[in-house]
Order: C-alpha cells, then structure tokens, then sequence
C-alpha cells in the first residue's frame, strides 16, 4: 500500500535556466525573472512546470529536470524582493482533508518543521531560504487567509495578488493547496528533501490533523528502494 492515502497528485514548478531543452517539458518566461547575462552557456530561462504526479515520481522528475542554473537573489534585486522560487501543489483524495490543512495550527506545524530542517542542514542565516520563510520576499508573503483564496477562480497577476502567500488554498482555481515559500536551492536534492517534506507534512496532518498524535515526519529519499527512508 501506498505510504501516501490521502495525497492524489503533486505538481511541482521550477525556476531557473537550462543549458539545453527537453522533449517532454516546455520552458516558459517568469515575471520575476530578470533577462539572463549567461546567455552563451545557459541560453534557457524560465520556469518548468511539472504534470500532476504521484509522490513517488518527484525524486525522478526532480533529478531529470532540475536547473543548471539557479540566478542568485543580488542577480534578481534582493532577497527581500526577487528570488527564484519553488513551488509546489498538493491535491487531496478527500475534500474534508483538504479542510483540515486551512488552519493555523497546520500553517504553523509547516513552518516549525522547516525551521528544524533548515537548521539541521546547517544553512546559514544569510540563506534566502531563511529571508522568504519570515515572509520578507513580497511575491509570497507570509500571511494567512484561506477563507478568502479558497472561493478564487481566477489567476491574479498583480504583485499584491492574494495567492502570494507562502500557502495559498487555491482549491477554487486548480483543486490543491500551493507552497510558495522554498527558494530554488542550490543542488536538485537539496530541494528534493524540502519538498518532500511538505508532501510529508500535508499527509500525516491529513490523517491526524491534532499535533500531539503526529507521528515524526518522514520522507522517501530514494527512487530505488522506497524502505530507506529518513525521519526527524
């Protein structure tokens, strides 16, 4: 059986600049990315975005496609206004899951869990990662209103749009629940690891949705042998 019987899809979106284009997956412009100054060796900028998938497609996918250029934020503005982003969407099997993931206490289970797993991968303080988690970044801002995104059925493009939050609850829109607070690290399975905590964290709060009855997170972190797993 799946470890995953709550989660239906994920999709996954990149952002950066590729030496070369795929077959399978089209490249498309970004707005907060700045015209590339590589253009001789990385001539591919933009963002990549992923089919629904199973969870235990994203080590694949991610390897396979992952940037061979991540624009650092000083190359974009600053890390208070531009970096590239990764994003992730989750969809539920189950409607009365996904309300279960609109509260504060879920909100705040996600973040506790990414300040632990910033820590122990020792990124230091100057990291973006940390800068977009206090919501310093203003295309996902760290506030909370699913009340109001849940009911959109529209894309707001516009800087202050609602859905540039770190969560944003775009049931109305494409059915899932969107986290836009990673940046794009610096290796593939660095940002493998944050995201597969994310997909972690969405489906042990979907089967016990009260913190004290959580099991420890954790996370498959091989393609090949889906028994080695790690746990914190």
């Amino acid at each position: 059986m799946s470890y995953y019987s709550r989660i239906n899809k994920i999709g996954v979106e990149l952002e950066g600049g590729w030496a070369t284009l795929f077959k399978h997956a089209e490249i498309v412009s970004e707005i907060s990315l700045p015209l590339a100054t590589d253009l001789i060796r990385i001539p591919h900028w933009g963002e990549i975005v992923s089919p629904p998938m199973d969870p235990r497609q994203l080590y694949d996918w991610m390897m396979f496609y992952y940037p061979d250029k991540i624009p650092k934020p000083e190359e974009l503005g600053t890390a208070h206004e531009k970096s590239a982003g990764l994003h992730l969407h989750v969809s539920l099997k189950d409607a009365c899951d996904y309300t279960k993931i609109c509260s504060r206490e879920f909100s705040n289970y996600v973040y506790e869990r990414l300040e632990v797993w910033g820590n122990l991968k020792g990124l230091p303080t100057s990291h973006v990662f940390w800068s977009r988690l206090r919501g310093e970044n203003r295309f996902t801002r760290r506030l909370f209103f699913p009340a109001f995104q849940t009911g959109r059925r529209d894309k707001d493009s516009s800087p202050s749009a609602a859905r540039r939050t770190h969560i944003n609850y775009c049931y109305g829109l494409h059915g899932t629940v969107e986290f836009r607070m990673l940046p794009m690290f610096e290796t593939w399975k660095l940002s493998y690891e944050a995201l597969a905590l994310l997909i972690a964290s969405v489906e042990e709060f979907a089967v016990s949705p009260h913190k004290d009855l959580l099991r420890p997170i954790t996370f498959h972190i091989s393609a090949e042998d889906f028994n080695n797993v790690c746990t914190f």
